[in-house]
């Protein structure tokens, strides 16, 4: 509707293929002669490209100009004085693109080059994974391609965004795994060991160590030991003796980060 108003003609746009490749063959894929805008969608990391059918834009130049848009009898590459005229029609097109994602930040598209062929485009790796969204369009009995590629990458905050929406939604978000115990467990060895804060070395006196030097401990390194489960520390204590025998006494757990 915007770009119907914007050329005062009737805009008609169909999607024809949505698909996920990569960035070479998103490459491989773009008509010549073409017209290319590089484009980003602030604050999303990377930049896209949008390609469209050279006939298709110059209507487009024709009818900002007050012509009767009719559009070329072949495809040519577009001058620079017809780049400037219809970046503010694809300028609309990108708004209308990011407006399509319910993302917490507003998006704003900033159109950042031209190109004329593919081949000379180097916005991510060969193997980057692309999405790419395909469209017909008609403007004054002209039709083309029109398509959008960005990389995965830039749409994955706006993914895990959606993602976490409809787990609030269907409250899948809330449910909590119950953790059951099954008596074979309780059967299951586990290396136990305790072990002491000997306090800071510096690397040269490190290398230097060797069989049967005495290491001093400070006063309080028995009050500060930790055990630890299968490699995990579980718990604090206090290194004593305990009826003869030395013991550990476990004075509180320690809490994992997550």
């Amino acid at each position: 509707a915007r770009m119907s108003l914007f050329l005062r003609t009737e805009v008609t746009i169909n999607m024809s293929k949505l698909e996920t490749t990569n960035y070479e063959s998103a490459i491989q894929s773009i008509e010549n002669p073409t017209h290319l805008v590089i484009f980003r969608a602030n604050p999303l990391p990377g930049v896209g490209f949008m390609e469209i059918n050279p006939r298709l834009a110059l209507t487009v130049a024709s009818s900002i100009l007050g012509g009767k848009g009719q559009a070329p009898k072949s495809d040519r590459y577009l001058t620079r004085i017809e780049t400037d005229l219809i970046e503010e029609f694809l300028f609309i097109v990108l708004q209308g693109w990011c407006k399509q994602w319910q993302f917490d930040q507003h998006l704003e598209p900033a159109i950042v080059g031209h190109e004329v062929v593919g081949s000379v485009l180097q916005i991510c790796d060969a193997e980057a994974a692309m999405l790419c969204l395909t469209m017909e369009s008609e403007i004054r009995g002209c039709a083309g391609r029109i398509q959008l590629a960005v990389p995965l990458f830039t749409i994955e905050p706006m993914v895990r965004h959606l993602q976490s929406k409809r787990d609030e939604e269907t409250g899948t978000g809330k449910m909590q795994r119950r953790s059951t115990w099954r008596n074979r467990f309780a059967s299951i060895p586990i290396e136990a060991v305790a072990s002491l804060r000997l306090g800071t070395m510096t690397v040269g006196e490190l290398q230097a160590v060797k069989p049967g030097d005495v290491i001093p401990m400070s006063e309080n390194c028995l009050e500060s030991a930790i055990l630890k489960l299968a490699g995990i520390p579980v718990f604090s204590g206090e290194i004593g003796i305990e009826k003869d025998r030395k013991a550990l006494c476990i004075r509180e757990k320690i809490i994992q980060s997550s």
